[in-house]
């Protein structure tokens, strides 16, 4: 099976990269999304990664401003 993968990279050094895997485990294809932030971005993102500061408490923050301690609640939070 060949997989097709595309990878965007900014001046800043962030790099995105996205490639379409099966899962024999749910019996489907799904999107592997892979953020490369550096370390500009520190402090300076949130949600699923919080705000980049190596504290867990922050992370999985949805858009309602709901802290999720649970990352499927957290996806759904987002739809």
């Amino acid at each position: 099976m060949s997989t097709l993968q595309f990878i965007v990279i900014w001046f800043s050094g962030l790099t995105i990269t996205a490639d379409v895997r099966h899962s024999h485990v749910m019996a489907r294809q799904y999107l592997n999304v892979l953020f490369t932030p550096t370390v500009v971005f520190k402090g300076h993102t949130e949600g699923l990664c919080g705000v980049m500061d190596n504290d867990p408490s922050n992370d999985l923050k949805g858009p309602d401003g709901e802290q999720y301690n649970d990352p499927i609640h957290f996806a759904d939070s987002c739809k």
